[in-house]
């Protein structure tokens, strides 16, 4: 369509024919699936919509086929409660789709848009869609598939032929349905069979829109598959197995969940194929096309038919090793707490914190209880990164302190009623005389006498001052040469020392580097030694497959040769009988021709007479 409003979310679009007016006509319409509106046009490029349907609430269902009108596929759009209506001139609205393919695509588009955010249209919706619903009731694989499962495990195990042998149509038909429609279903084994519900179940990983192998590592698995095909021994299936763990990993958790819930069920069952014949080549036969499909190309029956051998092959190992493949930890949903978090279990707990909320007043401040010296001594006790954070403190301005005296203090006078509370009150600072005069008093009872540097009770005269400056100078003179010597030496010794650790360790890395080289050789030497046997093996069974097969061919040849020369040599034969028998009736016509000639000679022709 033109307008670009309708081209922002339009999900489908295309032609049907609407019943609708007072004679119940139909009428061709381009019909626009957008957000949750089903709207209709008379024409395409029409900028104007005749009505629109509003979809969430409502239901949609398919008309039964009749034998009258072969070419009406029907569907119908009604309210999903029995009061309400579609709009004031409509109680329900009845669609004709050209084919039963896009009846069944049309009704597939609208349940999603009327039920994917209750949990339905699961049936052609992606894995990873289905399963954002379920985590919200902490599931990690879709309900259809654990529900199935559950009753295929109280009811299903020991029947025969279990997944291969196909359910009633009309009753998977209707439970596809109610799962689309976000019923709630329940299996009663009184109306529903064992073998509908694996139909069902089949019928769900079929219509998955990228298989549960997801189709971009179709090719690893393929190539897994055939590895185990062609491995003789059990050590050589084991290392595939080991292979098919680490490629498992790669794929996304949810079908990670899912593909290792079904193995593991179907190891289960394949362990009671005494009862039910279903072994666990049969059923990896059965699992194999429903859980690894090549998407990106066109599935023809050649392709499948082509490809039915190494998907059993690879469904049939995850079924015999389902302990050994599926080793990954996945994350379990977040579990939403159900118990409210302001529940006060205890008595003491609710005093607690009946006091804490109470207002201060002089009443309660006597009565409420103060910070236990313990939890100090517990916090004490616990080993944190700094284990100076809760040492105690020294320092009498500390608020850890103030507060151990504090609470110490405070249980002796919690017995006088008439007792004053203590409060930490700030250290008042001396003045600078204060200062100043117990300076000079300790100066006076120091025996020893102040240091000359000192700025405020010694002040030389000017000519001491130069004397000692000049005597300071020669001194700190001579001192520098000596300190300028020693540098120098401790330099040279210094740098002798570095270079001597630099040889060490310049030598050290190459020690190293080539113990590092040589365990890189050894390694890669083990690495195509092992590839090389490896390949020798294949190479040695693919040579042997051949001969058998060059033979077989020969035989085969050396059979149709012979058949067609005894053929030849009969024919010959025939031909070479044909010929003398040939031979033999020219040869009487010739003798008859001369004995007619000659009664004729004799006697005269025969007309004459």
């Amino acid at each position: 369509m033109n307008n670009p409003v309708h081209r922002q979310r339009i999900r489908k679009c295309g032609w049907l024919r609407k019943q609708g007016g007072m004679v119940k006509t139909w009428h061709r319409r381009w019909f626009c699936l957008n957000g949750d509106c089903l709207f209709y046009f008379s024409k395409e490029d029409d900028l104007k919509a005749l009505g629109s349907i509003f979809l969430p609430g409502n239901r949609v269902v398919e008309h039964a086929f009749n034998p009258d009108d072969p070419d009406k596929f029907l569907l119908e759009i009604f309210p999903g409660s029995v009061q309400s209506k579609m709009t004031p001139n409509h109680d329900t609205f009845l669609l004709w789709a050209a084919t039963a393919d896009e009846r069944d695509t049309w009704i597939k588009a609208l349940r999603k848009v009327m039920h994917a955010p209750f949990g339905g249209a699961i049936f052609g919706q992606s894995l990873q869609d289905t399963m954002a619903y379920e985590r919200r009731y902490c599931r990690k694989v879709p309900f259809i598939i654990t529900h199935s499962v559950e009753f295929l495990r109280q009811y299903g195990m020991e029947v025969e032929g279990i997944f291969r042998l196909a359910g009633r149509t009309s009753l998977i038909k209707d439970y596809k349905e109610k799962f689309d429609c976000a019923e709630k279903v329940k299996f009663d084994i009184s109306e529903i069979d064992v073998h509908s519900v694996a139909s069902l179940m089949k019928m769900y990983l079929r219509e998955l829109p990228d298989s549960i192998i997801p189709s971009q590592n179709y090719q690893k698995f393929m190539n897994i598959a055939l590895n185990f095909q062609d491995a003789r021994d059990l050590d050589s299936k084991m290392e595939v197995v080991v292979e098919a763990n680490l490629a498992i990993s790669e794929i996304p958790d949810e079908n990670y969940n899912s593909l290792s819930f079904l193995c593991t069920f179907f190891h289960e069952v394949g362990e009671k194929s005494a009862i039910n014949k279903m072994t666990h080549l049969n059923l990896g036969t059965v699992l194999g096309p429903n859980i690894l499909r090549n998407v990106s190309e066109v599935n023809t029956p050649e392709l499948l038919m082509a490809t039915a051998d190494l998907t059993q092959q690879l469904a049939y190992m995850m079924i015999c090793y389902p302990e050994k493949i599926f080793t990954k930890e996945t994350e379990s949903p977040p579990q939403v707490p159900v118990d409210t978090l302001l529940d006060l279990t205890t008595e003491e707990d609710t005093k607690d914190i009946g006091n804490i909320l109470q207002p201060l007043t002089d009443d309660n401040i006597l009565n409420r209880p103060l910070i236990r010296t313990s939890l100090l001594e517990e916090l004490k006790d616990i080993q944190f990164a700094d284990n100076d954070v809760f040492t105690s403190p020294q320092n009498d301005l500390s608020p850890l302190s103030d507060m151990s005296d504090k609470t110490s203090s405070s249980a002796d006078n919690m017995c006088d009623d008439n007792a004053e509370i203590d409060r930490p009150i700030a250290p008042k600072r001396k003045s600078k005389l204060e200062r100043g005069r117990r300076v000079s008093e300790r100066a006076k009872n120091d025996p020893c006498p102040p240091s000359p540097t000192s700025p405020t009770l010694y002040k030389p005269d000017r000519s001491s001052l130069i004397k000692r400056n000049r005597n300071s100078l020669e001194i700190n003179g001579s001192e520098n040469v000596m300190r300028n010597h020693e540098s120098q030496w401790n330099r040279k010794t210094v740098h002798g020392t570095h270079e001597e650790d630099k040889q060490s360790k310049l030598k050290q890395e190459v020690r190293d580097l080539s113990r590092t080289i040589d365990d890189l050789k050894r390694k890669k030497e083990e690495q195509i030694s092992a590839m090389k046997m490896k390949y020798d093996k294949q190479i040695k069974s693919l040579s042997t497959q051949l001969d058998t097969m060059k033979d077989k061919y020969e035989k085969r040849v050396a059979a149709l040769e012979k058949s067609k020369k005894d053929e030849i040599r009969n024919l010959c034969i025939k031909l070479e009988s044909e010929r003398l028998s040939k031979n033999d009736a020219v040869n009487r016509v010739v003798e008859l021709q001369a004995q007619l000639q000659q009664y004729q000679s004799q006697f005269g022709e025969l007309g004459s007479k």
